[in-house]
């Protein structure tokens, strides 16, 4: 008899994020998966950074509905910003 085994191992990788104090000065990158409420949250969101809590400024990026981001986004995002906050709706 042979016995297919459909489980994998997992490799485990802990990433240390750096924790936020707070908004001000901050360059934040709004994260949209591009559903239309969503799209309303993370307009009202970067009003919000910048009004708010002093955010230097907000930027909104469009990520895929249905697959990850390309890398080269990814990259842009972290060298253009301090803060990302990324979210769902619908």
């Amino acid at each position: 008899m042979r016995i297919l085994d459909p489980t994998t191992s997992v490799e485990r990788v802990t990433v240390a994020a750096t924790s936020v104090t707070g908004l001000a000065g901050q360059r934040v990158a709004l994260l949209t998966n591009q559903w239309k409420s969503w799209d309303a949250v993370t307009e009202m969101l970067a009003s919000g950074v910048r009004e708010r809590h002093g955010a230097r400024s907000a930027r909104s990026w469009d990520i895929p509905i249905s697959t990850a981001a390309p890398e080269s986004v990814l990259e842009e995002i972290a060298a253009t910003s301090d803060v990302a906050l990324v979210g769902l709706a619908n």
